[in-house]
């Protein structure tokens, strides 16, 4: 979506500027805004908030204690209480999303990034505009039926267009990507030769197929993510790990600065994915330091990969496999200023930007 323009800060006597809105940005209580670890739609709601400030519109953010943030942040829990909490007492959720609600009168827009209690709430309110993230597969079965009477009630996002193809009865208002921190994700044109996988050790993922590639062409493998047990491990002993060797390594889980450094230097990054992927923050944090991405075609793949200019999209093992021989053709700067142009917080803030307006009324 495009900018709708600059918007100019609020005046020192407290009057709005034409255009500005108030805007409620609401949470998932669970973990920080930004989360300490791994949390992606805390993340993106951080950097959501920080820019909506930023282009002069009023904020408030629904999050836990701790949550650091341009906006005024309000908190039920002086704490997070993590995400073990969300299984074992997921009531916990309710008093933080009514308090929001409570105040809807406060807002010209609520976007609620929890899910089903807070937007399930949404649909009785009148008193603002509520808006959706759709943030997860909405054609999973306990989800699909939610959504499809959610559409008629709040404005629903989609994070790409492949979701709004999974569930065509639901009504979308919009597709937003989410967007990241260009200026955090080093761009480097001079690669190593060295490929990289990012990601859970689960079948989903495809770290198996990534595994099976490397050592098929013999080409170095860094592979680096989270392993939890004890279904994921054995997952890694049964499929993964037969592949290890010197040329095909698994470093465990990458901390952010790793992550970028791996990005930044490797020659590409495999993308082997099994499921219906909604977006995949990896291909584009790939992009972002100038690092192509082979990826089978599955989910938002083919929308996040434009085959043979930033990547190449594959049909299966052996195409994957031929692709990734082609890899050192693509141009470092071309990853990159795609990411810029498509990925970026500032081109995902317009377009929210976009949408709060047009449903502000």
């Amino acid at each position: 979506m495009a900018t709708t323009g600059t918007i100019a800060r609020f005046s020192r006597n407290g009057h709005r500027p034409e255009g500005t809105l108030r805007i409620a940005q609401l949470a998932p209580c669970w973990l920080t805004v930004p989360p300490k670890g791994y949390g992606g739609i805390e993340a993106m709601v951080a950097r959501l908030a920080d820019g909506l400030v930023d282009r002069g519109h009023e904020v408030t953010l629904f999050a836990s204690g701790g949550s650091r943030t341009k906006a005024d942040l309000v908190s039920l829990y002086d704490e997070a209480p993590g995400m073990a909490e969300a299984v074992d007492k997921p009531y916990l959720e309710f008093p933080h999303v009514l308090n929001a609600y409570d105040q809807a009168g406060r807002f010209d827009v609520i976007h609620d990034h929890t899910f089903p209690v807070g937007p399930s709430i949404g649909t009785q309110v009148e008193r603002a505009a509520v808006v959706h993230t759709i943030h997860g597969p909405p054609a999973h079965p306990t989800a699909r039926p939610i959504y499809g009477h959610l559409g008629d009630r709040v404005h629903l996002v989609a994070i790409s267009d492949f979701q709004r193809e999974a569930t065509p009865e639901v009504n979308y208002a919009a597709t937003v990507y989410n967007g990241i921190d260009i200026d955090r994700h080093p761009y480097r044109a001079d690669k190593e030769d060295f490929l990289l996988f990012i990601g859970r050790m689960n079948p989903e993922k495809g770290a198996h197929v990534a595994a099976e590639v490397a050592s098929r062409i013999g080409r170095r493998l860094v592979m680096a993510g989270k392993m939890a047990e004890p279904a994921e491990k054995a997952y890694f002993d049964s499929e993964v790990r037969p592949h290890l060797t010197d040329d095909v390594e698994y470093i465990g889980e990458a901390d952010e600065a790793t992550k970028l450094d791996l990005y930044a230097r490797a020659a590409g990054t495999l993308m082997p994915i099994q499921w219906p992927e909604p977006f995949g923050l990896v291909m584009v944090e790939s992009l972002a330091c100038g690092t192509p991405v082979v990826a089978l075609r599955n989910g938002s793949v083919p929308e996040i990969v434009d085959d043979g200019v930033t990547g190449f999209v594959a049909d299966d093992v052996d195409s994957f496999v031929e692709a990734v021989a082609k890899i050192d053709t693509i141009d470092p700067a071309a990853c990159r200023k795609a990411a810029e142009a498509r990925f970026s917080t500032e081109a995902m803030v317009a377009g929210y930007e976009q949408v709060y307006t047009s449903v502000a009324g």
